[in-house]
């Protein structure tokens, strides 16, 4: 419970009572004050609580997203450590596979002239 939503109770509560001491003395002024500023505290509560689910919604996205991004990480070590294991083992069909790649994005970028 956060400070905001503790002061929206405790203005819920005076509201209620100046509402209730209205309706005993038959002042409508106190009563219908009362139930104003109820209805104003607990809009704030409301408001309040609106607040601390989105800080907790932001905190577990925050959370989520460091653990996708060191997976995203570890996966992009990996493959180049297969692409460095395929092209040490192999440097001259590395060198034909990446010269047929650039051809092929060099047509496909300019097209047949």
């Amino acid at each position: 419970m956060t400070l905001n939503s503790i002061s929206a109770a405790a203005k819920e509560i005076a509201g209620d009572a100046e509402s209730a001491l209205g309706d005993v003395t038959g002042d409508s002024g106190a009563r219908i004050g009362g139930r104003l500023r109820s209805a104003e505290a607990r809009g704030e509560r409301l408001l309040a609580g609106a607040r601390e689910a989105i800080g907790q919604a932001a905190d577990e996205a925050a959370e989520h997203t460091g653990e996708v991004y060191d997976r995203g990480l570890r996966s992009l070590r990996m493959g180049g450590e297969a692409v460095v294991e395929q092209v040490g083992g192999r440097p001259i069909a590395a060198l034909l596979v990446a010269g047929l790649v650039g051809y092929g994005l060099g047509l496909i970028l300019h097209g047949r002239r």
